[in-house]
């Protein structure tokens, strides 16, 4: 057992779906890793793989340190760094080393692997539909498409955009974002990178969301400086820890804005700002908690109830353990309740088999707009959940990125809660 553990304070996902990462599990006396794939037909495996018994280690050392448990979800970045959430009270992102060896599973005669192939084994090119697993590491190509930038937060209350122009200069970094966008698109927005360093992108499709492939970057080295390795302070429990900060030119967009102290505090955001996202704001205080209670009279209008739902998201993405979620919201007269109540009990069977338990009454809701939960926050809501602006089309990324959605006028209120 090693005594020197590595926060990773550079590029990593944050609030993703569970198709969007791996997971060590445990299965028949054995942990294994495994992967949560949804087909093109509708169907959904569960393929998991006996050969990485090195990663499912490293990954398990990790999460019994500072969880007490094993097993749990995972990243591959693309220079090989496996990166493991831990939601303890770090609530951080711990560098469990690098993985050399690829993580290929067999189902049912098909092959899911990330690299550039089809189920069958068959090479893809660029601009074929991404059959590949879905974890990798998100970026953001700048509208226009000439540059690509990350935001992190280097320390505490302090945020920080990182452009690939400011590293590689403004020629170089427009030869690497054409490259992303013949493929994406000039508008922008979101794509990702495996430990293949196989680049595939979102795109709204006739059914939803599909993936389409980009290409790899066949230059690591001059591209995309792999994170250094700086000391820092102790972690608990750690005779020593460093801190793996990235001087990437790739990162999450959907950096988030409260750092690991949390803090009574009031967000103010203004009409038309970006950047902002259910995870940035409410994350934080939610992480951990297996009771949480939303106060909102204004779940009633469709958009609204998939605000519900994309915060219900959010929660889900936090981790695997049991967590009930209860809505207090209100109705103008029967004909209304009964619409809605159909629309959550569709949430509410989506979230069955995700340990996210939800519940909702018609009563309790007046006026006032809160979420309190059991990790001791109550958080204040100007303007409840229905905080974007409607978006400008239905193609746009912005729909599948809260952070490149411009914003509402609302504040947020953060406050210390003890339940009478």
């Amino acid at each position: 057992m090693k005594n020197t553990f590595v926060r990773f304070q550079g590029n990593r996902p944050s609030n993703v779906n569970k198709d969007a990462k791996y997971s060590v599990k445990h299965e028949a006396g054995n942990y294994v890793v495994g992967i949560y794939y949804k087909t093109n037909d509708g169907e959904i495996w569960y393929p998991i793989s006996e050969d990485h018994s090195e990663l499912v280690e490293m990954v398990n050392e990790v999460k019994i340190h500072f969880t007490g448990s094993p097993g749990g979800a995972f990243y591959i970045n693309e220079y090989r760094q496996v990166l493991v959430p831990c939601a303890g009270e770090e609530g951080d992102y711990y560098l469990a080393g690098e993985y050399t060896n690829d993580l290929v599973f067999e189902f049912e005669g098909k092959t899911i692997s990330g690299d550039a192939v089809d189920l069958d084994g068959n090479p893809i090119q660029p601009g074929d539909p991404w059959q590949g697993p879905h974890p990798g590491i998100p970026y953001t190509l700048s509208a226009g498409g000439k540059d690509i930038y990350y935001r992190y937060n280097p320390r505490p209350r302090v945020e920080k955009e990182v452009r690939l122009s400011k590293i590689l200069g403004t020629e170089k970094a427009a030869k690497v974002a054409r490259w992303v966008a013949e493929v994406k698109g000039r508008a922008g927005g979101r794509f990702y990178v495996n430990e293949f360093q196989q680049v595939f992108t979102p795109q709204n499709g006739d059914f939803g969301v599909d993936y389409i492939y980009v290409g790899k970057i066949e230059n690591m080295d001059s591209c995309f400086p792999k994170p250094h390795i700086a000391e820092s302070e102790t972690a608990a429990g750690s005779s020593h820890q460093q801190v793996a900060e990235s001087p990437s030119p790739l990162s999450s967009s959907a950096a988030t804005k409260t750092d690991g102290a949390l803090e009574e505090k009031t967000v103010q955001v203004i009409e038309g700002e970006v950047g902002y996202s259910y995870e940035s704001l409410f994350g934080p205080y939610l992480k951990g908690a297996t009771k949480i209670k939303v106060v909102d009279p204004f779940i009633r209008e469709d958009h609204q109830i998939r605000n519900f739902r994309d915060f219900c998201a959010m929660v889900e993405a936090h981790g695997d353990s049991d967590v009930e979620i209860r809505l207090n919201t209100k109705a103008s007269n029967g004909e209304e309740k009964n619409r809605i109540s159909e629309k959550l009990e569709n949430l509410k069977d989506a979230l069955k088999g995700s340990g996210k338990h939800l519940a909702f009454r018609f009563n309790g809701a007046d006026h006032d707009r809160w979420i309190t939960s059991d990790t001791g926050w109550k958080i204040l809501l100007s303007r409840g959940l229905d905080i974007f602006q409607p978006p400008k089309t239905n193609c746009g990324f912005e729909e599948v990125d809260q952070s490149l959605r411009s914003c509402r006028s609302f504040h947020i209120t953060y406050e210390k809660y003890t339940r009478k």
